[in-house]
């Protein structure tokens, strides 16, 4: 076997284990799958899933940064755009966000739930988020625009959290709106094109002055 053929099935293998494991962690958790749990679904041996992650710690937390990393990306290029109006700003956000979770939708819940499980997995990425956002345009331009009195003054904190929890919700009620509603397929496609539209009318007219 050439050194180009060999190097292309150690890519293939370790991203087969890294897909089983993604699944398997996202639908049980961390504590419920077990590396022979990931080796199976990989269709591999235990020896060589040891061989390229040593251990299902190491495993789950680079699944786990990898995942995130995705979907801060997504945050990140919407953040630090210069010159956008903020409501379409807003508008892109919220549509471009919404287009990465329906690629990965079970992100959400793998985050939401490790982070319970583990807090301190996630302090060192939380810590990066803080000081990289403290300082994007976006956050910036939210100031700027209620010390001008054009908007309502909002905590960014609050802002963000508003902006991030209407992303994951649907994502996160994702079981209960197709068992109950039977948002699947083209419906769930048309449900989420319309909260774009929802949301971010919604997070438009809260921010706008009111005349209290």
């Amino acid at each position: 076997m050439t050194d180009e053929k060999q190097h292309t099935t150690a890519d293939n293998t370790e991203e087969k284990i890294r897909m089983a494991a993604k699944k398997l962690f996202t639908e049980r958790g961390y504590a419920a799958t077990t590396i022979r749990d990931v080796a199976e679904e990989a269709g591999v041996n235990i020896a060589l899933l040891n061989y390229y992650f040593r251990s299902k710690d190491k495993l789950f937390k680079s699944i786990f940064a990898e995942n995130f990393k995705e979907y801060s990306q997504q945050i990140a290029a919407i953040f630090f755009q210069e010159d956008i109006p903020l409501e379409i700003r807003i508008r892109r956000f919220v549509s471009e966000v919404t287009d990465q979770l329906k690629k990965n939708p079970d992100l959400p819940m793998f985050i939401m739930s490790e982070c319970r499980q583990d807090p301190s997995a996630f302090e060192n990425v939380a810590k990066l988020y803080r000081e990289r956002f403290a300082n994007s345009s976006m956050l910036k331009q939210l100031k700027e625009e209620a010390e001008k009195g054009n908007i309502r003054k909002i905590d960014p904190l609050h802002f963000q959290f508003l902006l991030n929890s209407q992303m994951t919700a649907p994502f996160l009620s994702m079981p209960m709106l197709r068992s109950f509603e039977g948002l699947e397929g083209e419906k769930w496609d048309q449900f989420l094109e319309e909260r774009k539209q929802i949301v971010a009318d919604m997070i438009i007219a809260y921010l706008k002055k009111t005349d209290d």
